[in-house]
C-alpha cells in the first residue's frame, strides 16, 4: 500500500471519529470525557479492520476531539471540577449536513460498472468553502484521486448538484461519469466491488 492510500485511509478514519464524537455529544447534550472516551473507542474499533495499526485509538480520539474544538464544533466546559464537552450550533449544523448529504447517497445492490468523478477548481479566496466541500466528500466515502479530484462508484449526481448549490460553486465543480479508470483494481478493492 502506497503513502497516498495510507494517508487517505487515515483521513477517513479521523472523519469517522469526528462523526462519532459529534453524534455522541449531540445525543446527550453535555458529555464528560470519562463517558465519551470508552464508548467512542469501542465504536472506532469497528471502523478499523486491521488491529495491527501502530497508532493508538486513544491518540486518534484526542486529535479528533481537539480538531473539533479548534473548528468551534464543540466546546469544553468545566463544571464542579469536571471537564465536559457540549456541541455548538456550528457542530450541530456540521453533523446535520453530513447526515442530510448521506441520505442522498443510495448504494444499489449491483454496481453498474461506471465511476463518478467529482473535480473542482476553487480559488484561494474561497478556501473555506473549498475545505468544507472537500471534508464533506471525504466524510461521505469518496476517494481522493488527486488534490481536487474525487471518485465514487455509485450515482451521486443529486448530491453533487445540491452541494454545488449550497456551497455556491456552480461551474467550479464538474461531475463526470466514466466507463473506465486506469489501474482501477485498487479502487475496486477500496469500495469492495467485484
Amino acid at each position: 500500500m502506497g503513502n497516498l492510500e495510507k494517508s487517505l485511509k487515515s483521513q477517513i478514519r479521523r472523519t469517522n471519529v469526528s462523526k462519532i464524537i459529534l453524534s455522541a455529544i449531540a445525543v446527550t447534550g453535555l458529555m464528560s470525557m470519562a463517558l465519551i472516551a470508552p464508548n467512542a473507542l469501542q465504536v472506532m474499533k469497528m471502523f478499523d479492520g486491521n488491529n495491527k495499526r501502530k497508532r493508538s485509538y486513544d491518540n486518534r480520539f484526542k486529535s479528533s476531539l481537539l480538531k473539533l474544538i479548534d473548528e468551534g464544533a464543540i466546546r469544553r466546559v468545566e463544571k464542579s471540577g469536571k471537564i465536559y464537552f457540549e456541541i455548538t450550533n456550528k457542530g450541530l449544523k456540521k453533523l446535520g449536513d453530513l447526515y442530510r448529504y448521506q441520505m442522498l447517497l443510495v448504494k444499489p445492490k449491483r454496481w453498474d460498472g461506471k465511476w463518478r468523478v467529482v473535480s473542482f477548481d476553487i480559488y484561494e479566496k474561497r478556501r473555506n468553502a473549498r475545505d468544507k466541500f472537500r471534508y464533506t466528500l471525504k466524510s461521505l466515502g469518496f476517494l481522493q484521486l488527486h488534490k481536487s479530484m474525487w471518485i465514487y462508484p455509485y450515482d451521486c449526481e443529486d448530491l453533487i448538484t445540491l452541494m454545488k448549490s449550497e456551497f455556491k460553486m456552480g461551474k467550479n465543480v464538474l461531475y463526470i461519469i466514466a466507463d473506465r479508470v486506469e489501474a482501477d483494481k485498487k479502487l475496486k478493492e477500496h469500495f469492495s466491488l467485484p
